[in-house]
């Protein structure tokens, strides 16, 4: 029995066949294409690159002053807590100042007293004075003028046998005691008439010149029983209150800071204290203050490093915007050497050594092409590119140990920058 094979059954065999050959062709196709090596990406990018020096130190402040008693007694009044901002001559401590006060009055009037008595002996006896002078001569040579007649009638009485010798020895006294009368009131007389020896003068003014050092020590004790603030700033120490007795010449018992004006004192490591120099720019910031910066500049540089660290000494003046910057604090200053506005960079992991040469791997047509670069300015992360390659060019940042020019890769992931 023969069979009829239809035109529609041989066309529908013909396109079967047709394309189970294709799909094995394609089959063999997909398995015959080599897969390329996996790598990571970036694109070089144009950005600002600068070359900097970081140093590390404290902040300190140029004017810093101290408070001390130069008097003691109790404290009566407090003015001032740490933290407060105080102006240069503001009172900041009152001590009891009674006891100063009375020896101030004492030594006060002990000076008057000795003005006016080398007044009086630079003016001399008044006109009144000089005749009661001269009335007590007068009346002394009266008295002795008669003790001497009556010696000497008693005398020869005694000579005659009419008069006891007791009483001839009480007249002898008298008359010496007429004499001395007469010899004194003589003398203060002269005194008055002739004036106030120069070296009485001399020693009533020597005396007014002691007084008037002691006067001017209690005035001193008095005006040190008020503690001024030496200089305008900030209270940043305080050890005193209210009872306190303090010693004279102790211990501060405030600290007061002008933060207006302060600076880093930084140490610098050996390898980089010769690219530092005077007038260079510095961006300083403190922990204490994230994410805040100040201006600064190479202030100082001291040329002997520090014996046991072999660390450089650099100070840097800094503009305390808002007084922020405190002494003590631990800052740091990022000096800058160079900068370069418009530079092609690359991440440093980009960057390989093949056959001694710096190379950078770059990506083109899904294949890996090695450039020669020149490399500038670099920090942690980056790297300047001066020749090599350019901007956008799309670098290989992983993946690219042991890559050979021509080489087909696959980008699994594009960072930032891209």
């Amino acid at each position: 029995m023969k069979m009829k094979i239809s035109r529609a059954s041989i066309a529908l065999a013909i396109f079967g066949l047709l394309t189970a050959q294709g799909c094995s062709q394609r089959n063999t196709e997909v398995a015959d294409e080599p897969e390329g090596l996996p790598v990571e990406v970036t694109v070089a990018e144009v950005t600002e690159m600068t070359k900097e020096v970081i140093v590390t130190g404290t902040v300190r402040t140029i004017q810093d002053a101290s408070v001390v008693a130069t008097f003691s007694d109790r404290v009566v009044e407090v003015t001032v807590r740490e933290g407060d901002s105080v102006k240069k001559g503001q009172v900041l401590i009152r001590l009891d100042d009674t006891r100063a006060r009375s020896v101030f009055q004492q030594n006060q009037a002990a000076l008057t007293a000795a003005e006016k008595r080398l007044a009086i002996l630079k003016a001399g006896a008044r006109t009144e004075e000089r005749a009661v002078a001269k009335n007590a001569v007068t009346a002394a040579k009266s008295s002795l003028d008669k003790a001497a007649l009556d010696l000497e009638r008693l005398e020869g009485l005694y000579e005659e046998g009419a008069a006891p010798k007791e009483q001839v020895d009480s007249a002898r006294t008298y008359y010496d005691v007429t004499k001395s009368q007469y010899e004194s009131a003589l003398e203060q007389y002269n005194l008055m008439e002739a004036g106030a020896r120069t070296e009485e003068i001399e020693a009533a003014a020597a005396a007014v010149e002691q007084a008037k050092a002691a006067r001017d020590y209690a005035e001193n004790d008095l005006e040190n029983t008020i503690l001024r603030s030496p200089i305008s700033g900030v209270v940043y120490f305080r050890n005193i209150n209210v009872g306190d007795v303090p010693g004279m010449g102790g211990d501060p018992l405030m600290r007061i800071a002008a933060l207006e004006q302060v600076y880093l004192e930084a140490s610098v490591p050996e390898k980089n204290f010769a690219v530092l120099a005077v007038d260079q720019q510095v961006s300083i910031s403190a922990d204490a203050l994230p994410g805040k910066t100040f201006e600064g500049r190479v202030e100082r540089l001291v040329p002997v490093a520090e014996h046991q660290s072999r660390e450089f000494m650099a100070r840097i003046a800094v503009e305390n915007t808002g007084l922020q910057l405190r002494p003590g604090m631990f800052a740091r200053g990022s000096v800058l050497l160079e900068k370069h506005a418009e530079a092609v960079v690359v991440p440093k992991e980009a960057m390989v050594e093949q056959n001694g040469k710096k190379t950078v791997f770059v990506v083109q047509s899904n294949r890996a092409e090695p450039r020669e670069v020149t490399i500038g300015l670099e920090n942690a992360a980056q790297i300047e590119i001066l020749s090599g390659i350019a901007a956008g060019d799309k670098v290989i940042t992983s993946g690219q140990e042991g890559l050979k020019s021509g080489q087909l890769v696959t980008v699994t992931r594009r960072q930032s920058g891209e």
